[in-house]
């Protein structure tokens, strides 16, 4: 169409499975579990001590703020937990891969890609396919972009990404 609109080459919804398996070792790395007592604890203690420190000071009642406290941790921590029932949408442009997810996104250059090797990916649902993407902006230690696949869609995304110029390995 022009430089303004890329052309969509093709376009598939990620297996809710590899979704889900990936959020939860995203969440599983940025919060270690012990953390949120602490917090909870603290917070509670502070709450207590400013209101024992200026008795006089209007402030409202101590069980409303703990209710609101409560409140505010759930949704703190459950809150993440339903990016698990999002959908994620991946798609192929001319000249990059664009993977969204809810309202964000994120894109990968075509020229980026140093290597991408097509396999699988074991979930409490069974295995499916996946690319394992790594750019040039990638941590050497990582292991890349993962991009869930349908089964019955592997064929062509394989023949799409060879016409956009992306060697595909097997593992």
């Amino acid at each position: 169409m022009g430089k303004l609109f890329p052309k969509k080459l093709l376009q598939w919804r990620e297996p809710q499975a590899v979704v889900r398996q990936g959020v939860r070792e995203a969440l599983k790395a940025f919060r270690p579990r012990v953390i949120f007592p602490c917090i909870a604890l603290c917070v509670v203690v502070l709450i207590v001590v400013i209101n024992h420190i200026d008795p006089e000071h209007e402030t409202e009642p101590l069980m409303k703020q703990l209710i609101l406290f409560v409140i505010g941790s759930v949704l703190f921590v459950y809150f993440p937990r339903l990016f698990l029932f999002l959908p994620s949408w991946v798609t192929l442009y001319e000249k990059q891969i664009v993977t969204s997810t809810g309202n964000s996104g994120s894109a990968i250059h075509v020229s980026d890609i140093t290597t991408c090797e097509l396999s699988s990916v074991m979930t409490e649902d069974g295995t499916f396919p996946v690319l394992r993407i790594k750019t040039v902006r990638s941590k050497p230690q990582s292991s890349g972009r993962i991009v869930g696949i349908p089964p019955d869609r592997v064929p062509n995304v394989l023949d799409t990404l060879a016409a956009m110029g992306v060697n595909v390995g097997r593992n």
